[in-house]
Order: C-alpha cells, then sequence, then structure tokens
C-alpha cells in the first residue's frame, strides 16, 4: 500500500496544483478588471484618450500568461486521468468489477470523475468571460475610438487625437490583428481545464 499512497499524494499535489492555478486565473481576471477600469477613469479624467488605443498591446502580454497557465492545467488534467487513474491505480489495487451493461471506459476508473464529466453539460462560461474582458472591454473600445479618430476629419466631426492619420492606420491594422487573434485563441481553448481530457 505504500506505492498506492504514493500514487495518492502525487494525485493530490496535482489536484491542489489545479486549484491553485484557478485561484490565480480569478485573482488576475479581478486585478486586470480593476486596472482597467482605473485606466479608463483615468484617460477620461485627463482627457488623453489617445491612450485607449494601446490597452490591446499591453493586454497582450496578460492574455499570453492566462494561455501559459490554461495549457498547464489541461496537460495536469489529462496526466491525472491516463497516467494515474487509467495506469497506476488500476495496476495497484486492479479494476473495478462491473457488470456487462455498464459503460467500463468510466466505470473502470476508480476516481470516477470522467463518468460524471461526460454525463453533464459543459458551459464555456470561462471563455465567455475572457471574451468579455479582453475584446469587449480591452480590443473594441480601442478600435471604435481609432475608427471615429480617422473618420473624423473625413465627416467632418470634433477631432480629439494628436496622433497622424498614418499612425491611426497602423494602430487600427494592429489593435484589429491583436483582436482577432486573441479571439481565435479563446474559441480553440478546450473545455472546463481542470478535468477536461483527451478521449
Amino acid at each position: 500500500m505504500d506505492k498506492l499512497n504514493v500514487v495518492l499524494t502525487e494525485y493530490k499535489a496535482l489536484r491542489d496544483e489545479t486549484l491553485d492555478k484557478f485561484r490565480l486565473h480569478l485573482q488576475i481576471y479581478s486585478i486586470y478588471a480593476s486596472a482597467l477600469l482605473i485606466f479608463y477613469g483615468l484617460i477620461f479624467i485627463h482627457k488623453i484618450y489617445d491612450l485607449i488605443m494601446i490597452i490591446p498591446i499591453f493586454s497582450l502580454a496578460l492574455f499570453f500568461r492566462i494561455l501559459w497557465e490554461q495549457t498547464v492545467i489541461i496537460k495536469i488534467g489529462q496526466y491525472i486521468r491516463t497516467e494515474i487513474e487509467e495506469k497506476k491505480i488500476p495496476m495497484l489495487i486492479g479494476k473495478i468489477n462491473v457488470k456487462k451493461d455498464q459503460e467500463l471506459e468510466y466505470t473502470d476508473l476508480w476516481m470516477g470523475w470522467q463518468y460524471f464529466w461526460k454525463r453533464t453539460s459543459h458551459p464555456k462560461y470561462y471563455q465567455y468571460s475572457l471574451v468579455m474582458l479582453f475584446l469587449l472591454f480591452s480590443v473594441v473600445p480601442a478600435v471604435l475610438y481609432n475608427i471615429y479618430s480617422i473618420l473624423a476629419p473625413l465627416a467632418k466631426m470634433q477631432v480629439i487625437t494628436l496622433l497622424p492619420i498614418e499612425v491611426l492606420i497602423f494602430l487600427l491594422i494592429l489593435n484589429f490583428s491583436l483582436g482577432f487573434y486573441m479571439f481565435y485563441k479563446i474559441i480553440q481553448m478546450e473545455e472546463h481545464p481542470h478535468v477536461r481530457t483527451t478521449v
């Protein structure tokens, strides 16, 4: 049973690491949302609206960090299933005896969370929250202000920006590209990663 205790200790350590990373995600999300709100407030108070167009550039670094953490979480979930549940635990204590009409694909695994996971719905709330934070609140305002700044002189509206047209066009292309890239990476994310595995 010493070997089993080692395996269960490994399982607990990996599970705790996954939970810690989820807490880190929540902290990052909350801090960034608060910082974004403060930053927008300072922009409007001091009327330096051109700073809106650099928000997507700074948000990209944070976005990469979240992608990295997400990848680690997914890999941990895959390791727990394929190495601990499918190999190590059955090798140490044997497979569960089940009736012929039961689904062996899930019920021969001692932990059993795949069976529960496969039988429940998985709304993509995590992806939705990333779309809101990194696209709706970060990229969209920058792109809209960018477009307004380019079209304002042509439409004889009030010009707010101090930047030349060449810089505005460059920033528009850059911000639009960053937004498209972030959206593409978000929709490619796997479902809720703490138990999502390859089947």
